[in-house]
């Protein structure tokens, strides 16, 4: 698979997870180390079937509805 580094409208361009709020009100404390949950989601995208890119479609129709 190739990464273009096009990004599309409305794409979150960077992001990191932050649970401290969670652990402060909720009492929330993750069941899995960093290192297994990246594990198992790696292992999970992997075994994703590659769809269809419809970027550039995805774009022209957000044109479309933008003019409106």
């Amino acid at each position: 698979m190739e990464v273009s580094n096009n990004s599309r409208l409305g794409d979150i361009r960077h992001n990191y997870a932050d649970f401290s709020k969670a652990r402060r009100l909720l009492s929330f404390t993750p069941c899995w180390p960093f290192e297994r949950g990246i594990t198992e989601s790696t292992r999970w995208v992997d075994g994703q079937q590659v769809q269809a890119d419809h970027d550039k479609a995805s774009i022209e129709e957000r044109k479309l509805k933008v003019q409106y």
